[in-house]
């Protein structure tokens, strides 16, 4: 099940390319839209991304036709509130419905983590075209997991910049990297200093990816 879950995740994330092509990377652990205040609010969630406009948006942590969510499509709530089109891909069955991971959203535990990151690696080496890996690692820089996948892939965020928790961040868990394949760039990467509307502050970057290797 890991294993197909993940080769979604990575097909999720490869883009077509012409000679060179910029783009607006954006990852969001939205945690369900239920934000720090016990609000679950699909449309601040989008309203967010409707701001911040980007062209491909990793979510990871939503729901569709669960229990808990009161049988509704939580991803399409979200992107019909930030005026995008929704890519759902179930990865596990959850409370009577399916639960995703958009992008990548790796285990808690190292070890898992870890493999899952060998996988990526492998995976993403098939493609001869950029691609874009964003999501919650659950790891810090610097663990095995964020350098085996730092093999394969540049990180572009300023990893000096914590994303959780949202109120008083002090870890960095959530990335968006560029394939070694191609050459990339990351302008204008930051953390956005949300602190209600999940418990992971977001982040974007503008990058640039080229044909040449």
């Amino acid at each position: 099940m890991l294993r197909s879950a993940l080769f979604f995740l990575l097909l999720v994330s490869t883009l077509p390319y012409a000679l060179c092509v910029s783009l607006r990377a954006m990852t969001y652990n939205v945690h369900n839209a239920v934000g720090e205040d016990g609000v679950r609010d699909c449309g601040r969630i989008g309203a967010i991304i409707r701001d911040i406009a980007p062209d491909v948006v990793a979510i990871q942590e939503v729901d569709s036709m669960t229990v808990r969510s009161g049988n509704r499509y939580t991803l399409g709530e979200i992107a019909d509130a930030a005026m995008m089109i929704p890519v759902f891909a179930p990865a596990i069955d959850h409370d009577g419905g399916k639960y995703v991971i958009a992008c990548v959203h790796l285990s808690l535990t190292p070890t898992d983590a870890l493999a899952s990151a060998k996988i990526i690696g492998q995976e993403t080496a098939r493609y001869d075209k950029p691609v874009i890996l964003a999501g919650d690692w659950n790891a810090l820089p610097g663990s095995e997991t964020v350098s085996e996948i730092q093999k394969h892939f540049h990180v572009l965020n300023d990893l000096t910049v914590p994303t959780w928790p949202s109120y008083t961040p002090n870890k960095y868990l959530d990335y968006i990297a560029a394939g070694k394949g191609h050459m990339s760039s990351g302008i204008n990467v930051c953390v956005l200093p949300l602190t209600v509307e999940s418990d992971h502050r977001p982040v974007i970057a503008d990058i640039t990816l080229t044909s040449e290797k």
